[in-house]
């Protein structure tokens, strides 16, 4: 394949995710971190203060039990005074375990708490950040739902059923999670072709041109490469890149000539092919 339509993409997938975005939006999401953070630190501070003194009022439980069992064996053989030794620990036994439960209720809470702020800090920043971020998030919360199949083949087959019931957010989580599990797998071309036409149908050329960067780049042989170049054309076109377009064009004409995408290609090439002057 052509190094020239190879580093166009690789251009454009370093292009991807701007380096830059507005100072306004990065100001309100690192205060809005910086809140999060400072909350959560408290909230984890006064669990671990609880956790603390829980762990020393059950070992003081523990204690006034064995001493319990100790006074129970002995009133076997002792006077009457063990008995009343005995119902003073388990008075006292009584009363911490209720410490104990108590401390245990308010850490149980701690934790409900730090799990509404962390689900409150996201909404937040998906909402800062706007665009496609609360679909994402949402994506995100009922991905988290759904039961993975440990096979990869059905684990893909739950992508597409996704997509193709127009759940696009879902869809293009579970492509992400699958890619993360199975890179290098031959179906990572069919996921990474997959996700590029989701990006590409929302008009998000950029994150299509890096998926189907990887296939061109990764997966040459495979029945993906030549749609995939095919599309990345048409990402080109659409990010007013005429030159690494037409570069797509004849790269896939080129190494896949057999292909219909090449005929494609081939048509395509010779509708914006220069008129020649006449003599």
């Amino acid at each position: 394949m052509k190094n020239r339509i190879l580093t166009a993409l690789l251009l454009v997938l370093s292009a991807c995710y701007p380096a830059s975005r507005g100072k306004d939006l990065e100001a309100r999401v690192d205060k809005l971190d910086a809140t999060s953070n400072e909350l959560a630190r408290q909230l984890s501070d006064e669990r671990d203060n609880l956790k603390k003194q829980a762990a020393e009022l059950q070992a003081k439980e523990d204690d006034l039990a064995a001493r319990l069992d100790k006074l129970e064996k002995a009133s076997h053989t002792s006077d009457a005074d063990v008995g009343v030794q005995m119902q003073g620990v388990r008075d006292d036994v009584a009363n911490l375990r209720g410490q104990v439960d108590q401390y245990q209720h308010r850490i149980d809470l701690l934790d409900q708490g730090l799990k509404q702020l962390s689900d409150s800090t996201d909404e937040k920043f998906a909402a800062v950040k706007g665009g496609d971020a609360l679909k994402q998030l949402a994506a995100q919360k009922e991905a988290a739902q759904i039961k993975r199949p440990a096979d990869k083949a059905e684990f893909l087959k739950l992508a597409e059923d996704k997509a193709t019931s127009g759940d696009t957010a879902l869809a293009q989580q579970l492509y992400t999670e699958w890619l993360q599990k199975w890179p290098k797998d031959p179906l990572a071309a069919t996921a990474h072709y997959n996700l590029g036409k989701l990006y590409q149908d929302q008009n998000h050329h950029r994150e299509a041109l890096g998926e189907f960067g990887e296939v061109a780049k990764n997966f040459p042989k495979s029945q993906q490469a030549a749609p995939a170049l095919l599309r990345s054309s048409e990402s080109f076109s659409a990010l007013n890149m005429a030159d690494a377009s037409r570069l797509a064009l004849e790269a896939l004409e080129k190494d896949y000539p057999k292909s219909q995408e090449a005929k494609i290609a081939h048509e395509k090439l010779k509708k914006s092919a220069p008129k020649k002057k006449g003599k």
